[in-house]
C-alpha cells in the first residue's frame, strides 16, 4: 500500500513535470503528435493575390514615351495618395475597392500582380494611347518570431525574399532558438500547413533559400530551460503534493504510535 501511494506521487509528479503547458506555458504553435507535417518541397506556393489593406504602388507609363506621363501627377495629389519617387501609393479599401487616377474605383480583390496590371492596362488604354501599368504591393509581410521574447514584422522587399534573408532582418536565432527546429506555417490559419526546418547544419542552407510568401508565420522554437517562471508555475503543484505528502507522514505515524 506504500509503495502504492508513492508510485502514485511519482507518477503526478512526473506529468507535471512534462507538461509543456504547466512547464512552458509561453511555447506558441505547439501541433498535436498526430499533425500532419508537410515536406518543404510541398508547400503550397500560390501566386498572391491582392486583398483588402494591400498597399498598391503603382507607375502608368505611355508606350510612346520613357518618363512617366506627366498629366496624371496633378491628379495624384489627394489624401489617399502619397507620391514617392514617381510613384503613387493606394489603398484597398475593405469593401474591396480602390480608388485610383483618372479611372476612379477599381476592384482589384482577389487578382494577382499580372492580372490586375492588365486589368488597369485597359481601362487606362480609354485616356492613353498604348499605357504600360507598374503595380506591386508593398507592405507584403511575414511575421518572425525569434526563440526570445520578441517578434518582429518583416516586410518583403522584393518577390524573392528568401528565408535567410528575412531571418537576418529579424536579427537571427536567438540564443535561447532551437535552430533546428523551425516551423513555417503557411495558408489558412483555420487548416495551416506546417513545415519543420532545420538550419543547425550546413546543408540546411538549401531550405534557408527557399522564397517565403506574405503572410508566413515563422516560428523559432525556444529552447526549454528552468527558469524563476518556470518555478513560479510549478510551485502551487509541488505544494500540493508536499501536502499530500506531509498528511500522509502524519497519518502513518500516528497509527504507528497507536
Amino acid at each position: 500500500m506504500q509503495k502504492s501511494f508513492f508510485y502514485s506521487l511519482l507518477l503526478i509528479w512526473i506529468t507535471a513535470l512534462s507538461s509543456c503547458r504547466i512547464f512552458y506555458p509561453n511555447v506558441m504553435f505547439q501541433l498535436p503528435k498526430d499533425y500532419p507535417i508537410t515536406p518543404l518541397n510541398q508547400m503550397p506556393a500560390d501566386e498572391y493575390r491582392i486583398e483588402p489593406g494591400d498597399k498598391l504602388d503603382l507607375r502608368v507609363l505611355s508606350n510612346d514615351a520613357y518618363n512617366q506621363v506627366s498629366s496624371l501627377v496633378p491628379v495624384f495629389e489627394n489624401t489617399s495618395s502619397v507620391q514617392q519617387n514617381n510613384r503613387m501609393s493606394y489603398l484597398v479599401r475593405q469593401d474591396s475597392l480602390v480608388e485610383l487616377p483618372i479611372i476612379g474605383l477599381q476592384n482589384l480583390v482577389g487578382l494577382s500582380i499580372p492580372e490586375a496590371q492588365d486589368k488597369l492596362k485597359n481601362a487606362y488604354a480609354k485616356y492613353y494611347k498604348e499605357p504600360f501599368v507598374l503595380l506591386e504591393v508593398s507592405n507584403r509581410r511575414v511575421v518572425v518570431y525569434n526563440g526570445s521574447d520578441e517578434a518582429s514584422v518583416i516586410a518583403l522587399d522584393n518577390e524573392n525574399m528568401s528565408l535567410i534573408e528575412v531571418l537576418g532582418k529579424a536579427g537571427g536565432i536567438q540564443a535561447n532558438g532551437k535552430a533546428y527546429k523551425i516551423k513555417l506555417i503557411r495558408g489558412d490559419l483555420e487548416n495551416p500547413q506546417v513545415a519543420i526546418i532545420d538550419l543547425s547544419s550546413i546543408d540546411g542552407m538549401k531550405q534557408a533559400e527557399m522564397t517565403l510568401q506574405a503572410n508566413d508565420i515563422i516560428y523559432i522554437e525556444p529552447t526549454t530551460k528552468i527558469t524563476n517562471g518556470v518555478l513560479r508555475e510549478i510551485s502551487p503543484i509541488v505544494g500540493i503534493i508536499t501536502s499530500v505528502v506531509s498528511i500522509y507522514i502524519l497519518i502513518k505515524t500516528t497509527s504507528s504510535g497507536k
